[in-house]
């Protein structure tokens, strides 16, 4: 399965909240919101720059 095949077939728009698991038993759970909806003080310290650069609608290359 290619990078950008990885939610062919498991999202629909009125989904919010999706649990994936590969072969390997590696999980990630991806929740699909608005920006004005995120909590931006849950976000981890590593990923807050880019939702911090979303936020202000920064253009190009996010951190």
């Amino acid at each position: 399965m290619g990078t950008g095949d990885c939610l062919v077939g498991v999202w629909s728009p009125e989904s919010v909240l999706k649990r994936l698991e590969d072969e390997h038993q590696e999980s990630l759970q991806l929740i699909f919101t608005s920006l004005d909806e995120v909590d931006i003080d849950r976000i981890n310290k590593v990923q807050k720059p880019v939702f911090m650069d979303l936020l202000q609608e920064k253009q190009g290359i996010l951190r």
